[in-house]
């Protein structure tokens, strides 16, 4: 009888409502013990936001209309991920780690030691919906925010966007589902106080500044002709951002734009990572294999690092917590580096690197 009871309840925990009232109908047959634990797995799935009481009333009728598809999917948990990796993220001290794969899943990470810590699954849908394409841990490691392709896009209403999740990185609880964005999230980036959490958008949607307390949109940049996949902020609180259109912009503490200059050549900027003492920034480039570090004042090249052995594009760049090295890789980097990486000159004008499984150290 229990199996039974918990198979039911499971069974509704997915369920895709086709319409309010059925919503309802199905939830009169349920006990006070089924309508508590139906709570709040909506809760913790950010759907449902009235009284947990085990009470069936409207608000929880509407609660499992406005969730995404509620189907029972079966997934075997590895220990580790099951799909590329697109993004990773680590906080100040280097404490913790998260990545967000294609897989559906972002999972935190004990540093140094490499351990798992928790596997946090958010919405998912069929195809594309829920996949994690961004991840970022809040600079006290508290927080962790984490966007792709929204499993809730277009779910109860079709001109519903996309938005973000925050949650506890201890925990993985007090989900919070915030912002309003056309298109799909590329990458996010904390403020170093961790008050402000930058958005680049896929598109022509450009990027976004969100107030991390209150969900507010602080700005909007939508002068952007492609996608932008690259976004970081300065110790100061300036911002810089990367478009596919082959501009680098800079928006200062108070977030309004005061440069956007052409990068070199026509090589698709990719990524940007601010040095610790906001002195230069290093761009990446995806249609070939190219850096360059420019200065933070002038936006001006300073140098192009030596990248020869590296034959494609798509590189991610990232500064150790010192500013003395500089790692690009062709796959994901975490925003500042946490080991031993590449040597940079101490003129600022090359960079020494050797080669360790792929990456350019």
């Amino acid at each position: 009888m229990v199996a039974i009871r918990a198979l039911r309840i499971a069974t509704l925990f997915w369920l895709a409502a086709a319409s309010l009232g059925a919503a309802a109908q199905e939830l009169a047959s349920l006990s006070q013990e089924e309508v508590f634990a139906l709570q709040q797995r909506l809760r913790d799935a950010g759907c449902y936001t009235a009284a947990i009481n085990g009470i069936a009333g409207p608000e929880l009728a509407a609660a499992l209309k406005a969730c995404p598809s509620q189907d029972p999917i079966l997934r075997i948990e590895t220990g580790m991920h099951t799909a590329a990796i697109k993004r990773i993220s680590v906080d100040a001290q280097c404490r913790v780690a998260a990545t967000a794969s294609d897989d559906k899943t972002v999972r935190l990470w004990s540093l140094p030691a490499g351990q798992l810590l928790r596997t946090q699954r958010l919405p998912i849908g069929d195809g594309a919906l829920g996949k994690v394409y961004a991840v970022a841990v809040s600079p006290d490691g508290k927080r962790v925010a984490a966007a792709g392709w929204d499993a809730f896009y277009g779910v109860g209403d079709r001109s519903r966007r996309h938005a973000l999740y925050l949650f506890d990185s201890a925990t993985g609880t007090q989900v919070r589902h915030i912002g309003s964005f056309g298109n799909v999230v590329n990458h996010l980036a904390f403020l170093p106080d961790g008050k402000r959490l930058a958005v680049s958008l896929f598109g022509i949607q450009g990027v976004r500044v969100l107030d991390v307390e209150t969900g507010a949109e602080l700005m909007a940049d939508q002068d952007y002709r492609d996608s932008s996949y690259g976004i970081a902020f300065g110790p100061d609180g300036a911002l810089y951002a990367v478009g596919y259109d082959g501009f680098v912009r800079r928006y200062g503490p108070d977030l309004k734009r005061t440069a956007k200059v052409q990068t070199a050549g026509d090589k698709g900027p990719y990524a940007v990572a601010v040095h610790p003492q906001g002195s230069s920034i290093a761009i990446g480039y995806d249609d070939a294999p190219a850096v360059d570090i420019l200065d933070t004042t002038t936006l001006r090249r300073l140098v192009a690092p030596d990248v020869n052995g590296m034959n494609k594009g798509n590189l991610k760049v990232a500064w150790s917590s010192d500013g003395k090295r500089l790692v690009e890789s062709g796959f994901s980097v975490a925003q500042h580096c946490c080991g031993r990486q590449a040597t940079v000159g101490a003129a600022g004008s090359r960079c020494c690197m050797g080669r360790q499984s792929g990456t350019r150290w």
